[in-house]
């Protein structure tokens, strides 16, 4: 309104007595109205004009209007415009991301004597997470390396499961960016960590079966050999048992035959 103002004012004393200074700034008002309505809204000047020539107080209701709606759309189209920004500052940033993680990991694969076109087994991915350069590098992507360690035998033996020798240089990057702290979680995310702790349970169970199995085969296996010992005990005391009653029985035999005055020999005894 100011700037209207202003020009207005200067437009009526510069077009004082022409033609066109009676048309449109006979007055600073009519001046302010003539720049509002032909220089800024030449498509609603129509309407407003012939609303306020019907009733002066329809006017800066139509105005209002007016000026109400084209800030409205103003601000959805910054708004949409801010987001489209915000969208591809973020796919730039990504894309720059990206390239610094291959290119730095596959000079630092080179120094390691590493080739990053074979695929790369689980002691070499260990071995180049225990090194310092690497670790600055992944910890300054803000990927834990410590927890990227500990996922490494559940992303092998999904590898292996899948007949792969090894992970390729593309899934390297590609593990390591999706274990980034600041990754947004997607559905994706969370159906891989179900997967994971599905596997876990699953790992969890079968060692845990194949102890149980292990103790109760050692178990059977000494209960057996009680069981053995116990029946071996028994016979041996049965066998003791009757060798007391036959040395018994030759005493009584002797001793009876002593008495009737005859000789018992060990063949009658047996």
């Amino acid at each position: 309104l100011l700037i209207i103002y202003v020009f207005a004012v200067v437009l009526r004393q510069l077009t004082d007595g022409d033609e066109i200074g009676k048309q449109y700034f006979s007055t600073v008002p009519v001046a302010m109205n003539s720049l509002l309505l032909h220089g800024i809204l030449p498509e609603n000047e129509q309407i407003v004009t012939d609303m306020g020539d019907h009733k002066w107080y329809l006017w800066p209701i139509m105005m209002f209007f007016i000026l109400l709606c084209s800030l409205t759309i103003m601000y959805m189209l910054v708004g949409v415009l801010v987001e489209v920004v915000g969208v591809i500052s973020a796919s730039e940033k990504e894309g720059i991301t990206v390239c610094y993680l291959a290119n730095q990991l596959r000079e630092q694969m080179e120094n390691l004597n590493y080739n990053p076109e074979q695929p790369l087994t689980q002691y070499e991915f260990q071995k180049m997470l225990a090194e310092n350069t690497i670790c600055r590098i992944l910890t300054g992507l803000g990927v834990d390396v410590v927890v990227l360690f500990d996922m490494l035998d559940m992303l092998y033996e999904d590898a292996a499961t899948s007949g792969k020798e090894g992970l390729s240089f593309e899934e390297v990057v590609d593990i390591i960016l999706n274990m980034r702290g600041g990754n947004s979680a997607t559905v994706k995310d969370v159906k891989e960590q179900l997967r994971v702790t599905k596997s876990l349970i699953n790992q969890s169970t079968q060692k845990l079966m194949e102890r149980m199995n292990n103790e109760f085969n050692t178990l059977h296996l000494d209960i057996k050999t009680l069981k053995e010992e116990a029946l071996k005990r028994e016979e041996d005391e049965d066998d003791d048992d009757l060798d007391a009653n036959e040395v018994a029985e030759v005493i009584q035999l002797r001793s009876k035959s002593k008495h009737q005055g005859t000789v018992v020999d060990d063949a009658e005894v047996e």
